[in-house]
């Protein structure tokens, strides 16, 4: 027995290490599309880096919304740079740019800018939502003194941070996208699975023929050839994952439980082949064309080209999104990342082991039900 799996062993390795077209579609196409997305987002630990926005005030006393914004922090860091500045010197340093806009404070607040961008955007919301509660405030002091005391002491202390960076949330929506191709090139790993499958048939290949006529059981001859498929396919996930990091994709801090699941996605990819290859009799080229649909498909309900699509998924239809090993692989990823707790994750996990038994059964029935009458 250990004779037999080895000679099936190496013989399998060797034909799979020339199949230059699995090679491609489980590993460098994957590549392909992270570097190409790497192109298009560029750097995005950089590109969303937040820098302080430097304003002008132009005031006759001391006010208190000029405490509020020179009190404003994201993650430690001052929101804005503020200017004391004369009207004249505030609109010279406009023009010459050095600030993005400038408040003067008079009977009434008026914000000046130039030109419209995230700066201003932030000055004029920010300035807004203060002048809205003052005014909140001032209605209740005419009411009730007391309770808008009491409101002033709670809710508008300067020490407290009332800005919360969306930082983090803006490189999620791209950071899905990368997942999302680790889904995909797990998929792939279905070609490997369908073309064991092929080999094993007496009726669709040459290979096929000579096991069939072996005098062994053919679940002899499927797990060593599987297991093959199944180290190969291991060794492209993990190379596929380093290869994202070299280009900075950031997978926090869990990183053996991300090639874990990488791996076990891969396995499962394997498994969704072989189902597509032992189902029916469609030539390899059909099937081939079948498992690059599906797999391209669930990346692509994962989030992998239009990441709003993941979350319209898992509102509208979360059966789907259960169903979906491309999803599970995405948002196992993506909870490690986002989710002090592991119990996202292990439910992703736990999803698809019910998801490959399934599968599993499914092809067992097919191997036990297959007979040729004829080769």
């Amino acid at each position: 027995m250990i004779n037999m799996f080895g000679h099936v062993f190496k013989h399998r390795f060797k034909r799979v290490i020339r199949e230059r077209t699995l090679i491609f579609w489980a590993l460098i196409f994957p590549c392909i599309l992270a570097t190409l997305f790497h192109l298009a987002f560029g750097n995005f630990a950089e590109m969303y880096t937040f820098n302080t926005i430097r304003i002008g005030v132009v005031e006759k006393e001391e006010t208190p919304v000029i405490t509020f914004l020179e009190e404003l922090e994201i993650e430690g860091e001052e929101i804005f740079a503020v200017h004391h500045l004369t009207k004249a010197e505030a609109e010279n340093r406009l023009d010459e740019g050095s600030i993005s806009s400038f408040i003067v404070f008079d009977e009434e607040i008026e914000l000046f800018v130039n030109r419209s961008g995230y700066d201003q955007t932030m000055v004029k919301h920010i300035l807004d939502n203060y002048l809205q509660a003052s005014s909140v405030i001032d209605n209740l002091f005419e009411v009730d003194s007391q309770k808008a005391q009491a409101l002033m002491t709670e809710n508008l202390d300067f020490s407290k941070n009332y800005v919360q960076s969306d930082e983090q949330g803006d490189n999620n929506m791209i950071l899905v996208s990368f997942y999302s191709l680790i889904a995909l090139g797990a998929i792939y790993g279905g070609f490997f699975g369908m073309k064991t499958i092929n080999e094993s048939e007496g009726n669709l290949s040459g290979y096929g023929i000579k096991n069939v006529l072996a005098p062994f059981h053919k679940i002899k001859i499927l797990i060593p050839s599987l297991t093959v498929d199944v180290l190969v396919q291991a060794t492209a996930m993990i190379l596929l994952v380093s290869y994202m990091r070299l280009l900075g994709v950031d997978f926090g801090d869990q990183l053996f439980y991300v090639y874990l699941i990488a791996v076990f996605g891969g396995i499962v990819g394997i498994i969704i082949g072989a189902v597509v290859g032992i189902t029916n009799q469609l030539d390899e080229r059909k099937k081939d064309s079948i498992i690059s649909a599906v797999g391209f498909f669930m990346a692509f309900l994962s989030g992998m080209v239009i990441v709003n699509i993941k979350h319209w998924v898992q509102s509208s239809a979360p059966w789907l999104a259960q169903i979906n090993p491309g999803n599970l692989i995405t948002d196992g990823i993506y909870s490690l990342y986002y989710y002090d707790t592991m119990n996202r994750y292990w439910e992703n996990v736990i999803m698809m082991v019910i998801i490959s038994v399934i599968l599993l059964v499914i092809i067992s029935i097919f191997v036990r039900r297959r007979q040729y009458d004829s080769i």
